[in-house]
């Protein structure tokens, strides 16, 4: 079979930065934390072999009310006005040529340096 996962990157530039102030930090959201080198191993156990593993991101919203507030009170209300904030920027990077350039810059830099706020990777199971 073929896998495919993504999840919070525990070895991202947001949580160096913030530490225990980072908001990923927040039970039940995600039980297990995982860098590139955990999730490889974690499935290499089970018999599956590497395709692709790449990080990238940084939620500039998430980052700034981690900052902030450290573990929010009102998660949901919290998490849907950093995904408006995300979003806006997000807009703003896609529709400026410039803008995408920096972006794609950032994320080659965030993967080569397996520091992205998000792992994504593809694993596959040999018959």
């Amino acid at each position: 079979g073929i896998a495919y996962v993504t999840t919070p990157n525990f070895n991202s530039l947001s949580k160096k930065f913030l530490g225990p102030k980072w908001n990923i930090l927040n039970y039940p959201e995600h039980l297990s934390y995982y860098t590139c080198r955990t999730l490889k191993h974690a499935f290499a156990c089970t018999g599956f072999n590497l395709i692709k593993i790449n990080t990238s991101g940084f939620s500039y919203s998430r980052f700034k009310s981690s900052n902030a507030t450290g573990l929010l009170k009102n998660e949901e209300t919290n998490i849907q006005k950093v995904k408006s904030k995300d979003e806006k920027i997000r807009t703003f990077f896609e529709k400026n040529i410039m803008a995408k350039m920096l972006k794609g810059t950032i994320n080659y830099c965030l993967d080569k340096g397996e520091m992205g706020d998000s792992i994504k990777a593809f694993f596959i199971k040999p018959e």
